[in-house]
């Protein structure tokens, strides 16, 4: 089963963060990155897509294959063999799906799925990044700007700790996600679900 998403390094979106935060080492800059990603991910369900694959007769739960560096957030709906199945034919527990009725016959499952990138991803979904990455870099940036740290001599060992920076990115990314939750509902309504795993 493969994944039919081009995907992209979140290393990529270094550039547009360090010269905002001199200094910053990279290490410290990409965990940024990866945290808000996942973050972002999971609160706006955006990444949507469905994975099929077959079935055996006399089959009750099914395990759906999970690719490395992303998680499940959740199952928005169930086909077999392109009928729809209603919420009370199956449940889901962790990566397994529970058909409340055995299948008798082989058969092909679909499962529209709502995924994040693992916290320690190194990679991300191209399309998404190309259309929500200022968002996430803004929350990247709210992130390393409210570092702290201590003062000693007047110096202070986070050199790139900005506290309004931080409250002006953190409104920044705020905004962009409650604005991707929106766009979210919009393509949930208009069934707009892609690309697809087989």
């Amino acid at each position: 089963m493969a994944l039919e998403e081009t995907f992209e390094s979140i290393e990529n979106y270094l550039s547009r963060i360090m010269p905002q935060v001199i200094s910053c080492p990279r290490e410290i800059a990409i965990d940024a990155l990866q945290g808000i990603s996942t973050d972002f991910f999971k609160e706006t369900r955006i990444w949507i897509t469905t994975l099929t694959q077959s079935v055996a007769a006399n089959t009750s739960d099914v395990e759906l294959e999970i690719p490395t560096y992303t998680e499940l957030v959740g199952v928005e709906g169930v086909r077999i063999n392109d009928t729809r199945c209603c919420a009370g034919d199956y449940t889901v527990e962790h990566h397994t799906i529970h058909l409340h009725n055995m299948t008798k016959n082989a058969c092909v499952l679909s499962v529209d799925v709502v995924l994040r990138p693992s916290r320690f991803c190194a990679e991300v979904p191209e399309r998404l990044f190309e259309e929500y990455g200022d968002i996430i870099v803004a929350g990247a940036l709210a992130q390393l700007k409210a570092m702290q740290g201590e003062v000693s001599d007047d110096v202070r060992t986070v050199p790139w700790s900005d506290p309004d920076g931080a409250k002006f990115y953190l409104e920044v990314y705020l905004r962009g996600l409650n604005r991707a939750k929106m766009r979210a509902h919009i393509l949930r309504g208009y069934g707009m679900v892609k690309p697809k795993w087989r």
